[in-house]
């Protein structure tokens, strides 16, 4: 079961470069709570501003670790990563902050099938 503590710790792990985005995260929440939803969108904007800089191999960890959260997470990791991570980018294609091409092709099924089910709600292709 993916969890919070796991979903963190493989972002730190995978993404050695996330880490000083993650530090000003924590040090801007100042030891306030945070749901998980708002650390999983710390690392939605991290990846809408580096995504057109990373390697596939890079953007395929991105992609794995967000399908495998979306099947084998906990209630609350899957929300987040639909709402918050999924969402997140969607909005920042549509807002042109990054490429459709940056991300589409390395969707997998769940993840393309929430994609799709954002597009039909919100009126929006992405894809």
């Amino acid at each position: 079961m993916i969890d919070r503590e796991y979903f963190i710790s493989t972002i730190l792990s995978e993404f050695p470069e996330f880490l000083e985005f993650w530090q000003e995260h924590l040090r801007y929440w100042d030891g306030e709570v945070r749901t998980v939803g708002i650390d999983v969108s710390a690392f939605s904007s991290f990846v809408i501003s580096e995504i057109s800089n990373m390697s596939k191999e890079k953007r395929q960890c991105v992609f794995v670790l967000v399908e495998k959260s979306l099947n084998y997470g906990t209630e609350d990791i899957k929300a987040a990563v639909a709402t918050q991570f999924l969402e997140n980018l969607l909005n920042a294609e549509s807002a042109k902050k990054i490429k459709a091409e940056d991300f589409i092709d390395f969707l997998q099924p769940e993840s393309r099938k929430y994609c799709e089910a954002w597009d039909n709600f919100t009126g929006i292709k992405n894809n």
